[in-house]
């Protein structure tokens, strides 16, 4: 799985590997804490990685895309993080 962001270019920011027990048409349960420049990457509420980018502290939007294959997305829900 990679993360990564764009600002009109997509910008690879860190591939993580999550695993070989994940089979295609698997659901996952797909978490991702942003605090200051960190962001940290859970699967299946499992930690997987985290990232420091210091370039989005103050906010801003969020998107999720696939490449090369057929992806489907359900309950999307962002919170503010307190």
């Amino acid at each position: 799985m990679m993360i990564g962001k764009s600002n009109y270019k997509w910008t690879n920011l860190k591939e993580f590997n999550i695993g070989n027990d994940i089979k295609k048409g698997d659901y996952i349960y797909l978490k991702v804490v942003r605090s200051g420049s960190r962001i940290t990457v859970y699967v299946n509420d499992k930690y997987i990685g985290e990232i420091t980018d210091s370039s989005y502290t103050n906010g801003g939007g969020m998107g999720f895309c696939s490449w090369n294959a057929k992806c489907n997305y359900y309950n999307l829900y962002a919170y503010p993080n307190n």
